[in-house]
């Protein structure tokens, strides 16, 4: 996991525990998962997509951000 998951703020890391989770227990091995992160300028959601992606991808799964 990322050195940098630690400096998420408190709604970063809900979102990020919420995603992690599903990405770790998935309903079915096919299932698709969309999360939209809403929030205006200064929130950070780039900050945070980097962790998740970062996080799935070293788990050796194909995540897309669009």
């Amino acid at each position: 996991m990322s050195e940098k998951v630690p400096l998420l703020n408190c709604d970063q890391k809900r979102a990020f525990d919420t995603i992690k989770d599903a990405s770790d227990n998935p309903i079915t091995n096919n299932s698709n998962k969309v999360f939209f992160v809403d929030g205006t300028g200064g929130t950070s959601k780039t900050f945070l997509y980097t962790q998740v992606l970062n996080y799935i991808r070293s788990q050796g799964k194909i995540e897309l951000a669009v």
